[in-house]
């Protein structure tokens, strides 16, 4: 379920010109991941997952990836530390350290405003003025209807 509200904030920020393209390089946003690898990782490759990320998805081991992205106390200090296994595009592989670094893109192109604020200005709030303008249009149907009934 994050994957796709992250990918969904992640177009928006497209639209919104705060991410230029999914062709860019992550480094572009995270410089620091150059120092592990990642020149040639795109947005595109977290996003579909062929990022070659060496991401520990096991949650039985309390000292594993996921346990850390759960649980930890400096969950973008873990993800600085992320590497490759491979180059990017070879293979996919679904594993939740895509989703933390595109996270931590959103994080770095909104700069102050955070992620749960992007996302509430561009769906939540947009989908309950939908809701409210759908029960108000059906309300008038049912005035209507009782108005000219027999």
């Amino acid at each position: 379920m994050a994957k796709s509200f992250t990918s969904f904030l992640i177009g928006c920020a497209i639209e919104d010109k705060l991410i230029n393209s999914v062709n860019d390089q992550v480094i572009n946003y995270i410089p620091k991941l150059e120092e592990n690898g990642f020149e040639n990782v795109t947005v595109e490759n977290l996003l579909q997952m062929t990022s070659a990320l060496d991401f520990n998805e096991s949650y039985a081991n309390p000292f594993g990836n996921a346990a850390t992205f759960y649980y930890g106390r400096n969950l973008e200090k873990s993800t600085l530390k992320l590497m490759l296994k491979k180059e990017p595009n070879e293979t996919t592989e679904y594993v939740s350290g895509n989703t933390q670094l595109l996270g931590l893109v959103l994080d770095r192109v909104l700069k102050e405003k955070t992620i749960s604020k992007y996302l509430e200005e561009r769906l939540w709030k947009k989908l309950v003025w939908n809701l409210v303008q759908l029960g108000a249009s059906i309300k008038r149907k049912m005035v209507l209807k009782r108005l000219f009934v027999v």
